[in-house]
């Protein structure tokens, strides 16, 4: 099985990303990832060399040999493993919180999560539901996320999400889900990171319980499909979803 190493991430989905490792349309490959934080926060709030942090790395690109523009990336996501601990944060630049009175400086918490759930106090514990935040392609190049000034053309923040996947944040992206997503390059470029121990719809309060591990997932070149926005079977085979994303949350 091949394997990508947590040294090989990236802060960008692009075309001009120069793929990390290679393999065959069938392969196995097991993407070990850091969490969003670049695995620099800790639990006093303090980050390690912070000038250097890559937010929300996606480890990758990985190039699928036969992938083309027009075809369809099947993702199979066979395997989660978190490393541990998982991670909270109340931020005082954006989330739902942030501008209540009181709201002065950054929360940090850390937290168990190598067993079966995650308990918050001595009345809140809930079950781990592990999923994978980030995860997508190269864009269209040329494309514009049109969200920040000085953006380049064909270059998507992992922050964000879009027709290409990205930062989804979708809480159905599980083991056992499958994920369908539209290739724009040649080798589809997927890159993906970003796991949560647990995730709301969305994350509202500027985080989930976010977390580093590895993925393992098996990926496959779909012929003669047309995909414009990624699509999920869920784990369970009896649901099928589109993910849409826009800026605005009332679009």
């Amino acid at each position: 099985m091949l394997k990508i190493s947590r040294d090989f991430v990236t802060g960008d989905h692009s075309p001009d990303n120069k793929p990390v490792a290679f393999c065959e349309s069938g392969d196995t490959i097991e993407f070990d990832c850091r969490n969003c934080y670049d695995d620099r926060l800790h639990a006093d709030g303090s980050v390690d060399h912070e000038e250097l942090t890559i937010d929300n790395p996606a480890t990758g690109p990985l190039y699928v040999n036969g992938a083309e523009p027009g075809d369809v990336l099947k993702v199979e996501i066979l395997k989660i493993k978190l490393n541990g601990k998982g991670y909270m944060r109340q931020s005082i630049v954006g989330g739902a919180f942030y501008q209540r009175p009181g709201v002065k400086e950054r929360v940090v918490r850390e937290f168990d999560v190598s067993g079966d759930t995650v308990k918050f106090n001595d009345k809140l514990e809930f079950p781990i539901d592990t999923m994978i935040g980030v995860i997508g392609t190269a864009p269209v190049p040329g494309s514009l996320p049109g969200v920040w000034e000085n953006e380049t053309p064909g270059k998507w923040s992992t922050e964000l999400p879009g027709d290409h996947g990205g930062n989804m944040d979708c809480n159905k992206i599980v083991e056992g889900s499958t994920l369908y997503l539209p290739v724009n390059v040649p080798g589809a470029l997927l890159s993906m990171g970003d796991m949560h121990a647990l995730m709301g719809d969305g994350e509202s309060m500027i985080c989930g319980l976010e977390s580093a591990g590895k993925a393992t997932v098996r990926v496959s070149v779909v012929k003669g499909w047309h995909l414009p926005t990624p699509c999920l079977l869920h784990k369970g085979g009896k649901r099928f979803s589109t993910i849409q994303s826009d800026p605005d949350l009332m679009a």
